[in-house]
């Protein structure tokens, strides 16, 4: 039908413009932190707007089409990146920025609690850990869990 593909060419240009307008807050947001949650851009982003405001999943799906690293139609002047961790937690990241090795960079030589990465890197405790793992995964952080709790390290066995 020719209504329903004028709607779809509406919707995808008013995702394009939302993701657009969505990278802009964001780069503010990440001016103090290296990433933040997607709740954490809607509710900036609904804050700057005023009235009008965004459903969280018109939000998520814009960014998700125009901003995640492997979308295949990514805006190619975006600032930003989104990518889902392994919870599930979708994160916005400086686009040039390699969030393993700044987390690692957060670690002293002595170790390092998730929530104390997490103070260091001002973001919240649950995405200190996500972001932890995240480094471990990589090959930046190394991990021991003992009676004190888990803890991290930066990896000196880096090959």
């Amino acid at each position: 039908c020719v209504a329903d593909a004028e709607a779809a060419t509406v919707d995808t240009s008013d995702a394009r413009q939302l993701a657009a307008s969505a990278a802009r807050v964001a780069e503010r947001l990440l001016e103090r932190r290296p990433t933040c949650s997607l709740a954490d851009l809607w509710c900036a982003y609904n804050r700057a707007r005023g009235v009008a405001l965004v459903s969280p999943d018109d939000l998520a799906d814009a960014c998700a089409r125009y901003l995640a690293v492997d979308a295949p139609r990514r805006l190619d002047d975006a600032p930003v990146a989104m990518r889902t961790l392994r919870s599930g937690v979708r994160i916005i990241y400086n686009a040039g920025d390699d969030v393993p090795r700044r987390v690692a960079a957060a670690v002293p030589a002595t170790g390092a609690s998730a929530p104390a990465v997490a103070r260091a890197l001002r973001v919240p405790a649950a995405l200190g850990l996500e972001h932890c793992l995240d480094a471990e995964a990589a090959g930046r952080l190394c991990r021991d869990a003992g009676p004190a709790g888990l803890a991290f390290f930066p990896n000196r066995f880096l090959a």
